[in-house]
């Protein structure tokens, strides 16, 4: 008497297994898609929110304080610039973050214009770098940029810690933001510092220092 195992079983028809696993993988593809696509909102939303309340701003006045400061070989973090307009205004910018090349420039008294980048920075280290001066007979274009940095940080932490429950993402999405802001070009210091006239980027030119 045959075993249980010589019982014949009904075989699944060849078109049937097709037909189960294309649509396994249809709806495996359309997941995915969903997934993309909700990633893909959230950039943009992190995009638009950098735009509204982070990027370029240029001050003209006279800094007149700043706070305490903490320092290194690269740059130094203020806790505050106090800029006073020619109108009496008085701004202060909390959290700055100042590289060797513009701090140069930068002294109590020193009227000029003072150009900045607001940035989401994770932790909150900084809010802004004062990434360039421009004073009657100099100016200085800053060669770091510290938000290029900030995105290279916040992408690769965001992806290393992604597979951790998703902890990544809180690094990852606006780090991504604000690589599309970079790239749509709505963070473009050159053009901000050196505008279109050609006369005016040859004098901003010579007045800067020669690195040698």
């Amino acid at each position: 008497m045959p075993g249980p195992e010589a019982i014949a079983r009904p075989s699944v028809p060849y078109s049937a297994r097709w037909r189960s696993n294309t649509s396994s993988v249809a709806e495996n593809a359309i997941k995915r898609f969903n997934v993309y696509c909700t990633l893909w909102r959230l950039i943009c939303f992190c995009e638009d929110l950098q735009g509204e309340t982070m990027g370029l701003l240029n001050i003209t006045g006279t800094v007149t304080a700043h706070g305490q400061s903490q320092f290194d070989n690269y740059l130094t973090i203020y806790a505050y610039l106090e800029i006073t307009e020619p109108s009496g205004r008085r701004i202060q910018i909390d959290k700055v973050a100042v590289c060797n090349d513009t701090a140069a420039l930068l002294q109590l008294g020193s009227a000029s214009e003072f150009l900045f980048d607001k940035m989401f920075v994770y932790g909150r280290r900084y809010h802004y770098q004062l990434w360039g001066i421009k004073a009657e007979d100099r100016a200085v274009f800053d060669r770091h940029n510290l938000r290029n940095m900030v995105i290279v940080h916040h992408i690769v932490l965001g992806t290393l810690l992604l597979p951790i429950g998703g902890l990544g993402a809180f690094w990852l999405l606006p780090g991504l933001a604000s690589l599309m802001t970079v790239i749509s070009g709505k963070v473009n210091r050159r053009r901000m510092f050196y505008g279109s006239n050609p006369a005016e980027v040859r004098r901003l030119q010579q007045q800067q220092a020669v690195r040698i």
